[in-house]
């Protein structure tokens, strides 16, 4: 490896949680109640098992809470959470290594050899202009290089993993001693992250660097389609990205319906062992013919939208996160 230590440089902007920033908008007075929220009681034949299915950002703005009233009555009805991942299964040095094995080249190669001259010259241009020599890139994938321009673009649009649900939820779980299951690993994430084709990764360098000006504006729509409850504007978000760029088809396919049927069977296994669970996902798993939701309909069980309640007025709460 011709430059490990500026492989590790990047991996800790990658694996280490995002600062806190400022909200994009002014937390509101009164939050409207929404007719719905982005959760779904999910039920078995005889209606007395069940578990909550609830859409997931990763990354959010301290305007997202407090929780509608339905969701943290979702949270507090069930025994046990269960997530994507969870970060404190490993260590940093243990995420490090991952990111070693998966982000870098092992075979002494550098991301010249895996762009076309075109592209490489087009992230060349842009990891200048952001002041990154390209020396420190080292051996990175252009995966792992695309992490690291987009991670600090999300911190400057006012998003944060520290709003964002899952680290919400997992937080209060240890302090409520909930059972926490972890429906992925860290591992197999960055084996996904990480394993696409040089052409496929050089793809979604290329248009993650000609939207980064749009971050904030995209984000923000799919908030607001969560923030409604809106799965049909979900869906649409999502079959705008292939409409504009077709071969992002086979990316979702790998990142979303590929693992689609996974989460599908492990919330049905949980909901047939009895064991109530709130069951945490990235809101795009759920939407869609192909969808989390759909998948579990397809099973014969009941899958029933939650209807909002509104979330209590930021003055009765000291922690808005709660």
């Amino acid at each position: 490896m011709s430059n490990p230590g500026a492989i590790v440089a990047l991996s800790l902007l990658f694996a280490a949680p995002l600062v806190a920033q400022e909200p994009a908008t002014e937390h509101p007075a009164v939050q409207a109640v929404p007719a719905r929220c982005f959760l779904w009681k999910v039920t078995d034949d005889a209606g007395e098992g069940f578990v909550y299915v609830l859409g997931s950002f990763h990354s959010g703005t301290p305007d997202l809470f407090p929780l509608d009233r339905a969701i943290e009555e979702a949270y507090e009805a069930c025994r046990i959470l269960a997530v994507e991942i969870d970060p404190a299964n490993v260590t940093p040095d243990e995420s490090r290594a991952l990111i070693l094995r998966y982000g870098a080249y092992n075979d002494g190669t550098t991301m010249a050899d895996h762009l076309t001259p075109e592209a490489f010259d087009v992230v060349r241009q842009k990891l200048e202009a952001e002041g990154i020599p390209l020396q420190r890139v080292g051996d990175a994938k252009p995966s792992l290089v695309q992490m690291n321009l987009r991670n600090p673009a999300i911190v400057a649009a006012g998003f944060s993993a520290d709003f964002g649900l899952d680290r919400h939820f997992l937080t209060r779980a240890r302090e409520d001693k909930k059972q926490i299951l972890e429906l992925e690993t860290v591992e197999s994430q960055y084996a996904l992250i990480f394993g696409d084709s040089d052409e496929l990764q050089e793809l979604s360098l290329l248009r993650m660097i000609r939207k980064l000006d749009s971050i904030k504006e995209d984000t923000q729509a799919q908030l607001t389609a969560w923030r409604n409850g809106d799965a049909d504007a979900m869906e649409q978000i999502m079959t705008g990205i292939i409409e504009k760029d077709p071969w992002m088809e086979a990316s979702l396919k790998k990142r979303l319906d590929d693992r689609n049927g996974p989460f599908a069977e492990k919330t049905l296994a949980l909901l047939e062992a009895g064991e109530p669970a709130l069951v945490v996902l990235g809101a795009a798993h759920l939407v869609g013919e192909r969808g989390v939701l759909a998948q579990l309909q397809e099973r014969g069980l009941t899958v029933e939208q939650v209807a909002g309640q509104g979330a209590p007025a930021p003055a009765d709460s000291d922690d808005l996160t709660r």
